[in-house]
């Protein structure tokens, strides 16, 4: 190395910064709490950026970049970056989605997935703020049970998985669908057509990676065919839904509720988003700011790995799963 790279880091959280330690053992390593319009301001100056979802790249900043080689998020999303103009450019992307046996560690967001659903299905969030207003009444607050109903997971992938065998604990029926053909089932999970899957579920569990092909996967023509009680989960990224589809009928009684912690837009001023506005009033909405994976267990083992690539990029130029 001819010249000690700089590391702009996001992540000034006192938990991770063991999990960082290799990076400064190879770079200068500076870490800065951030708005969007500081990291404009700075970014230009370094030559790796380890980025956090907090902030979401746009192609203009990275364009005002000259010397950054390579950007490092520890997460399996990549929608907070510029992919296409990044790939033009030759920069490297280090992430968690090529890393298997590492994600089979991280169990944080298919435990959030469940906690959505049993907060929404039992009205947790509600009779929670009722005690709290020195009230108790039991009878506003009546829910349902798991058991005897029909799971449906869309991605049976890692945390589709877990998710199904969560279901399974719960005494469900427990349906689900994949495009990749080689995926294997657990012999107690019914491999279903995506049709018969939004037919019959009672919950629908969103598992699949946004990318081009599914924005929108869940549309007003897919909810339509679902029953007019079934519940709808996503904890994967706010545009596989279509959101205007999703609030039309939940406001017309033509579904029982969704339960998300992501929405489409997030790194933007939520505060009028038409999701969170339909929340404030309405008790069949749910929505979590994108916490799946923000656990200490989670984030640890996310950015050590992350940052054990970047020290090895930085080394030797390469890592062990090019993006």
């Amino acid at each position: 190395m001819n010249k000690k790279w700089k590391i702009l880091n996001t992540y000034s959280e006192a938990h991770l910064s063991e999990s960082m330690s290799c990076l400064r053992e190879v770079a200068q390593l500076d870490t800065i709490a951030l708005d969007a319009k500081k990291l404009s301001q700075i970014l230009p100056l370094y030559d790796a950026y380890f980025s956090t979802l907090k902030i979401k790249l746009s192609k203009k900043l990275v364009e005002n970049c000259p010397n950054l080689k390579v950007i490092a998020t520890p997460s399996t999303g990549t929608d907070h970056l510029p992919m296409a103009y990044i790939k033009q450019r030759g920069i490297k992307v280090i992430s968690l989605r090529q890393s298997p046996e590492l994600l089979k560690k991280i169990t944080s967001t298919a435990e959030l997935t469940w906690a959505l659903l049993l907060s929404l299905v039992r009205r947790i969030p509600a009779s929670s703020a009722s005690v709290k207003a020195g009230e108790w009444r039991r009878g506003d607050f009546i829910g349902h049970q798991f058991s005897g109903k029909t799971l449906g997971i869309i991605g049976y992938g890692r945390l589709g998985q877990i998710v199904a065998n969560y279901g399974l604990a719960f005494g469900m029926r427990v349906i689900a669908y994949d495009s990749d053909p080689s995926i294997k089932f657990e012999r107690r999970v019914i491999k279903t057509g995506l049709d018969e899957l939004l037919e019959q579920s009672d919950v629908i569990s969103l598992h699949i990676h946004l990318d081009k092909h599914n924005i929108g996967f869940l549309n007003a023509d897919k909810m339509d065919t679902m029953k007019s009680d079934a519940i709808i989960i996503n904890s994967s990224r706010g545009a596989i839904i279509d959101e205007s589809a999703l609030l039309e009928r939940l406001a017309a009684g033509r579904l029982g509720g969704a339960a998300v912690d992501v929405i489409d837009g997030e790194w933007g001023n939520i505060n009028n988003h038409p999701m969170v506005e339909y929340a404030r009033k309405h008790d069949n909405l749910l929505i979590t700011p994108h916490i799946g994976g923000v656990s200490y267990e989670a984030q640890q083992l996310a950015v050590k790995y992350t940052a054990m690539q970047l020290n090895k990029f930085i080394k030797e130029s390469v890592f062990e799963y090019a993006y």
